[in-house]
């Protein structure tokens, strides 16, 4: 069993109903990073070619 750690904040409880899906979700990739004039930093790219992510879910969080 895999453990996952969501910390939210939600106003209106659109964001909390995302957070308890993330939650439940295991095989999860999250990347998270700003994005630089339009685009996300070569370092991420970079990271998600290295490795073999066959059968992981990625989800991005762009900033």
């Amino acid at each position: 069993m895999s453990k996952v750690l969501v910390a939210y904040f939600s106003a209106s409880g659109v964001t909390a109903k995302l957070a308890k899906r993330l939650a439940e979700a295991y095989s999860v990739i999250f990347t998270a990073f700003p994005i630089w004039w339009y685009v996300a930093p070569t370092i991420v790219n970079t990271f998600l070619e290295q490795y073999d992510l066959s059968g992981k879910m990625i989800i991005p969080l762009a900033t």
